[in-house]
């Protein structure tokens, strides 16, 4: 995990707000001073937008999305989307990331009041876990 965004304090999807916060991690990136052009990008099937995939295109990164049912219901014409399946099940170690962090039951059940607090206990948490490996 090289970046993440800052929380938001509502139920909501996730689809809902990707583009602001990837905006807010991609800015975090390039102010480290990586490379970012032609990365690949793998998220989850619920992040399937046309919206999404758009703007990821026109910051010169490639999207690796897996198609949606819900999103497309019938088949349409053109090109077909790139989907590189072996370099998408990689993704499985940032989700193991997701999953320790899951352990922290303080975290899971976001006790903290604060969104900066919550976000530091994470940061927290995460560096415990490096500690333990």
């Amino acid at each position: 995990v090289l970046s993440i965004s800052l929380p938001i304090a509502e139920n909501h999807n996730d689809l809902k707000a990707i583009i602001k916060h990837f905006k807010q991690m991609y800015a975090l990136l390039k102010k480290a001073g990586l490379r970012l052009k032609d990365i690949r990008i793998h998220v989850d099937k619920g992040l399937n937008s046309q919206s999404f995939r758009k703007y990821l295109h026109n910051i010169g990164m490639v999207s690796n999305i897996p198609e949606s049912s819900r999103n497309r219901k019938t088949v349409k014409r053109g090109r077909k989307r790139n989907f590189d399946e072996a370099s998408y099940k990689k993704r499985f170690r940032i989700a193991q990331v997701f999953g320790w962090l899951d352990g922290f039951k303080g975290l899971v059940m976001r006790y903290e009041k604060k969104a900066t607090h919550w976000l530091q206990i994470n940061f927290l948490a995460a560096f415990i876990r490096n500690l333990k490996t």
